[in-house]
């Protein structure tokens, strides 16, 4: 679909991410089950913005002709060391299109383009079924059970030397970065590809 892309948040989509965010189906589990403070979503563009330089880092909004915030994800700090957390969300009228899992898959091969990120983290409340699949396809493996708000939950990871997804989804462009790629890292004799060796 060439009309459906990625591209970095500004603050100019706050609005509209917002909006997206306050749809029941889409805060049921993601935001513990009520609409979120305008301010949370601002505050989590803003530090995007302010880190848009560092390489596999960042909000993403996805852009699609049926809506003008069709979906996000995010890559962010995560608690362990050289690590990154996932976190996506999807329009539902875009549901059902692979859309979320072809999302999640370029965020997840951006961010192993920084050498410095070794395992990116994805969690999911117990009930979010799709969403646990949506994980498992990228190839992520189950590390542990987590308590959320809504109950227990549980937490996934890839690692730069595990498999990715099989079959290898189509990507995304993700625009407004260098470099560009459109092919996902899966394992080559027992590691990722080297930063800077993804096709263009």
């Amino acid at each position: 679909m060439q009309d459906c892309y990625l591209e970095p948040a500004g603050l100019s989509d706050v609005a509209a991410l917002h909006g997206l965010c306050c749809l029941p189906d889409v805060y049921r589990f993601l935001f513990d089950g009520s609409p979120p403070d305008r301010t949370l979503v601002t505050e989590r563009i803003e530090r995007s913005v302010a880190g848009r330089e560092r390489h596999g880092f960042g909000l993403w909004l996805l852009r699609h002709p049926e809506y003008p915030v069709a979906g996000a994800v995010d890559i962010a700090d995560g608690a362990a060391s050289r690590s990154r957390t996932l976190t996506y969300l999807l329009h539902p009228g875009l549901w059902g299109r692979g859309l979320a899992f072809r999302m999640a898959a370029s965020a997840v091969c951006k961010a192993f383009e920084d050498p410095d990120v070794d395992l990116v983290i994805a969690d999911a409340d117990g009930e979010n079924a799709a969403s646990r699949v949506i994980i498992e396809r990228l190839g992520m493996s189950f590390r542990r059970v987590t308590d959320f708000s809504l109950g227990p939950g549980v937490e996934y990871g890839i690692a730069r030397c595990d498999w990715g997804p099989d079959p290898v989804p189509a990507l995304l462009e993700m625009r407004g970065i260098l470099p560009a790629f459109d092919c996902f890292p899966v394992r080559i004799g027992g590691q990722f590809p080297p930063t800077g060796s993804l096709s263009a």
